[in-house]
């Protein structure tokens, strides 16, 4: 069953740990009627329901400890609290440990949670090979369960999996599926790894446009640059959608951002050595493609001839086709 998008935030809860009892904080539209919701203790005291009946459950598993009570209390704005007051005090690592006990039922952050905690877990180099693969499928079981609910983390995740995968048919498509599914929940990630695939395709760059806007209003500011790069002359490939100055502001919005942004560095020094977008500033354009080299060492440089009229010249044609946005994001996206 899918996460409603209009309850999309009420799935997407924060926990907040006291000594005494633990805070689940929700959200919901204001129009949302609060008597619909069923909240309360099951199997004694040990596992917990909080959601509509015929929906995806928003909180539902095993506590990490024993309980004693929920209150539902206002919070500020449209969120809900509720408090689970603990039988003994202390610490809790998580509210939901496991899925329940007779029905196999677990909400899809927490699914998503546990997958996390797994994954870390047979990462341990000194693990064995056999326990390793156990506690892999345990927590691709639980991603399963996050991912079949939709919930947008986990599509997001599995998408990056996806493209990261050598056993993959098609992996871009697959992912694309995927993170199509996540931007219905207006999940920035999505939106920014979404354009990244699509701006490798000349024929769906002007596609990709909307998702990096839609990434840098979630707060992803990579897609400045992305989008810098879609409209900037210097660019390789060449695009349809050149404006200089377009380029030149998204540019420089990242350097305003991130002062040591790379790859904003470096296209801005491109821009200001021809003089498109800006006035030609030959000391300038030297002095972000050395600061940009000294950053990433790794970034392919260009030759800056003062006297030469038109575009500079790439060393390297190779890195226009890579998009240089595109491989930052896909080195984030790999140590995510």
């Amino acid at each position: 069953m899918f996460i409603d998008p209009a309850l999309i935030n009420a799935y997407l809860w924060l926990p907040d740990d006291h000594e005494e009892y633990i805070d689940v904080i929700c959200e919901f539209p204001k129009e949302f009627k609060q008597d619909q919701l069923l909240t309360e203790l099951q199997n004694n005291d040990q596992e917990i329901y909080i959601g509509i009946q015929t929906m995806t459950p928003i909180v539902c598993g095993c506590l990490y400890d024993v309980a004693t009570k929920i209150e539902k209390l206002p919070g500020e704005e449209n969120t809900t609290i509720f408090r689970i007051h603990k039988k003994t005090k202390g610490n809790w690592d998580m509210v939901i440990k496991a899925p329940t006990e007779e029905l196999s039922i677990i909400d899809p952050r927490s699914a998503f949670t546990l997958s996390q905690l797994f994954l870390n877990t047979q990462a341990d180099p000194d693990l064995p090979d056999e326990k390793k693969a156990e506690i892999m499928n345990v927590a691709l079981g639980y991603l399963k369960i996050a991912v079949a609910c939709r919930y947008p983390d986990a599509l997001v995740f599995a998408a990056q999996m996806t493209l990261n995968s050598n056993d993959v048919e098609n992996p871009q498509e697959q992912a694309a599926i995927l993170l199509n599914m996540a931007v219905a929940y207006g999940n920035p990630h999505a939106h920014f790894i979404l354009g990244l695939i699509l701006s490798q395709n000349p024929q769906t760059v002007g596609d990709s446009i909307p998702h990096f806007e839609a990434a840098v209003e979630g707060g992803i500011v990579d897609a400045l640059n992305a989008l810098g790069e879609i409209y900037s002359p210097e660019q390789l490939p060449k695009y349809d959608h050149e404006d200089a100055d377009k380029a030149f502001g998204y540019f420089q919005k990242m350097l305003d951002i991130s002062p040591d942004y790379s790859y904003a560095l470096m296209n801005l020094a491109k821009l200001y050595a021809v003089g498109k977008g800006c006035e030609k500033d030959i000391k300038k354009a030297k002095e972000y493609r050395d600061k940009a080299l000294s950053l990433n060492p790794e970034l392919e440089t260009f030759e800056i001839k003062e006297e030469s009229e038109g575009s500079w010249h790439i060393a390297a044609a190779a890195t226009a086709v890579a998009a240089a946005a595109g491989i930052a994001a896909m080195n984030i996206m790999k140590k995510k």
